[in-house]
């Protein structure tokens, strides 16, 4: 039998809120419904973009933001941080 894994099974999706940030180890701490708290790695690999500013920095982020990320579930770092900006 031969087995073929598609890179995709690698890949976590994620939508939560923005419960802590470490500047220090790059890393950002997200609340979900389903998973509960998930902690993930940003590096210079990570694709982050706030709506309303198109790409962006670790330092654009802010606790309390809602976030949709994909991640690498092996290692846990953040492959796509994306920031849903509410609008009143």
């Amino acid at each position: 039998i031969n087995v073929e894994l598609e890179e995709e099974e690698d890949e976590g999706e994620i939508q939560g809120t923005i419960k802590a940030m470490n500047t220090a180890n790059k890393t950002v701490s997200i609340t979900t419904a389903k998973k509960g708290d998930i902690t993930l790695q940003v590096t210079s690999e990570t694709v982050i973009k706030i709506e309303d500013k198109g790409k962006a920095a670790f330092s654009d982020l802010k606790v309390g933001q809602k976030v949709e990320a994909k991640y690498d579930v092996s290692t846990m770092k953040a492959l796509k941080l994306k920031v849903d900006i509410d609008k009143d």
